[in-house]
């Protein structure tokens, strides 16, 4: 996706959202696309884990925390693709 594409594609979104992407280890991948997710902060804190989990999937991997707490929020969510291919 090329700067063009992404301001374009930007200029749907909730212009005063917050814009997240995935974390994990080392390298670069390009955007493929972007879209409202719901998050929630994440109970865990580590410097390897994201600030933020997905508040579907939440519910599953932490329920021994008490979720009650944290707020869900809608963001922008930056998805490369590339990240699951095979390579």
């Amino acid at each position: 996706m090329t700067v063009k594409e992404l301001i374009n594609l930007l200029t749907t979104m909730p212009q005063d959202a917050l814009v997240v992407t995935e974390v994990y280890s080392y390298g670069f991948d390009t955007v493929d696309t972007a879209s409202v997710i719901s998050v929630k902060e994440n109970p865990q804190k580590a410097w390897y884990l994201g600030k933020y989990i997905d508040s579907a999937v939440s519910e599953i991997m932490y329920e021994c925390v008490d979720s009650t707490n944290s707020e869900t929020i809608d963001v922008v969510f930056l998805f490369s693709a590339t990240k699951y291919d095979n390579k």
